[in-house]
């Protein structure tokens, strides 16, 4: 049995979360790029060649495949994780990854974190727009500032105005 594969073009699937696959959809030209995990510090630039109909009945996403050239020293391999970037984001704005568990679904459907008060260790809800999806770990685009710490265990236990700790190694030990 012989499989061949042509990878002189790279494609990667990512899933897009509906309102920033509206925001891209709305810029006269997108432009994306593509980073890979084993492969730090370089950028290629991706199209978008096919969108899904549908978004994912669970994640509320959209596979959209991209494809970017292989560069001449074909670093790039099938299988390799990476993570797909709408350019253009203004000044200033950052982009934070943090584990899938982070985030929730609150009472009207919105996405959310748990933002942590640190003087009086309760927490508060902030409403995100989350972006790709990279593994175990998920992109908020907006709701979240440099400095905040954010509740990544539990948060779908937790209430408005509740207080909470943060996990030290002493209290890994103890489990």
């Amino acid at each position: 049995i012989l499989s061949l594969q042509d990878v002189s073009i790279v494609e990667v699937v990512a899933q897009i979360p509906e309102g920033l696959l509206a925001r891209a959809k709305q810029e006269v030209l997108p432009e994306f790029t593509v980073h890979f995990e084993s492969l730090p510090g370089l950028e290629f630039d991706a199209e978008p060649t096919e969108v899904a109909a549908e978004a994912d009945p669970v994640t509320r996403t959209y596979a959209v495949t991209f494809q970017t050239p292989q560069p001449e020293a074909g670093l790039i391999l099938a299988g390799m994780t990476a993570e797909v970037l709408l350019k253009g984001r203004s000044e200033g704005e950052s982009v934070f990854n943090v584990p899938v568990s982070a985030v929730f679904t609150d009472e009207m459907g919105q996405q959310s974190v748990w933002i942590v008060e640190e003087q009086s260790m309760t927490v508060g809800k902030s409403q995100v727009e989350v972006g790709a999806l990279v593994g175990e770990s998920v992109a908020l685009l907006s709701g979240v500032s440099p400095g905040q710490s954010i509740v990544t265990a539990g948060a779908n236990f937790l209430a408005e105005g509740q207080k909470v700790r943060e996990i030290t190694d002493e209290l890994r030990e103890r489990r």
